[in-house]
């Protein structure tokens, strides 16, 4: 049998060995795969994830690749890119506010922000 269902001296366990690994780390609670939290934290986070990630040890190859004046003006442009669209989402969750919604999810605000249509494109 590849996944025991009873091991002597524990608890039952389930088929699945994913619920068992949910059970064994959540033993409190009801294991589920999605929990909504903090959107600001869960934000905040996935941004220096990706800032200090993959994307700061991709850096140095990237600028040898272009050259290093090429290099340094791409990566400004990239930054300025990023505080424009990070403003664009700012004024777009006021837009939201002003007019008595509160989105709670990015899907939410593109569905206010742009209508039907762009709240399914970003689905």
């Amino acid at each position: 049998e590849l996944y025991p269902t009873h091991v002597p001296g524990s608890p039952e366990l389930s088929a699945s060995p994913m619920a068992n690994l949910s059970e064994a780390l959540l033993p409190d609670r009801k294991a589920t795969w999605f929990e909504p939290r903090s959107a600001v934290r869960a934000a905040y986070i996935n941004s220096v994830k990706s800032v200090f990630g993959t994307g700061l040890l991709a850096l140095p190859s990237a600028i040898l690749a272009v050259g290093a004046p090429a290099g340094c003006l791409l990566t400004a442009l990239c930054g300025i890119w990023s505080i424009y669209t990070m403003q664009l989402l700012a004024w777009c969750v006021d837009a939201a506010v002003a007019a008595g919604v509160t989105p709670k999810s990015y899907g939410e605000l593109c569905l206010h922000s742009l209508g039907r249509t762009g709240g399914l494109l970003s689905a």
